[in-house]
């Protein structure tokens, strides 16, 4: 059986995306033992962010195990309906294959989806540049960019702080403007 770790992405199909976000999906089920680094996590659909979550629990089944109330908070109608959308996912399923169910509730839906491209970016010399150009930021600001600064990634900060993927990137964004208001390019 596979064993895999789950990172700060997680990852929808597009067609399950509304339900996330709207919180009528509760859990996902996946194939094999997820093992997930961090308990804050980010909803990730079609290569951009759309808000983020926070793993409640975890439980691992065989697939011949899963119940109605986990179909339900799975956001489908029915345990036969659900069984239906995984065998479609994972075509060779059988009864004694084990599951990941991973239950969430998710913290904040983004008014945009952030694209993930974005967040693969070097900002360490901004946030250097910010740090020594402009004293004027309050000290969560100063926490997020000392992180950055050193090579921390944006996803990493996210979820080690009570601070969202998009306030990093806005901060970012702000920096880099008042960089540019005192004459250095970014």
């Amino acid at each position: 059986m596979s064993e895999r770790n789950l990172g700060l992405y997680l990852t929808f199909k597009s067609k399950y995306l509304k339900d996330v976000l709207k919180g009528t999906k509760k859990a996902t089920i996946r194939l094999g033992i997820i093992r997930p680094f961090y308990k804050k996590i980010l909803i990730e659909c079609g290569g951009k962010l759309y808000g983020e979550a926070v793993i409640k629990s975890l439980r691992y089944v065989e697939l011949s195990k899963l119940s109605e109330d986990d179909a339900i908070k799975d956001g489908f109608k029915n345990l036969k309906e659900m069984m239906t959308n995984l065998k479609k996912i994972y075509p060779f399923l059988k009864e004694k294959d084990k599951m990941t169910i991973i239950e969430f509730e998710v913290t904040e839906v983004y008014s945009q989806p952030v694209p993930k491209s974005m967040l693969n970016k070097d900002q360490s010399h901004i946030a250097k540049l910010a740090l020594a150009y402009w004293p004027h930021w309050n000290s969560k600001e100063r926490k997020v960019l000392a992180e950055l600064s050193v090579g921390k990634s944006i996803e990493e900060i996210a979820a080690e702080n009570e601070v969202s993927v998009v306030e990093i990137v806005n901060l970012l964004s702000t920096a880099s403007s008042r960089l540019r208001s005192v004459g250095l390019s970014v």
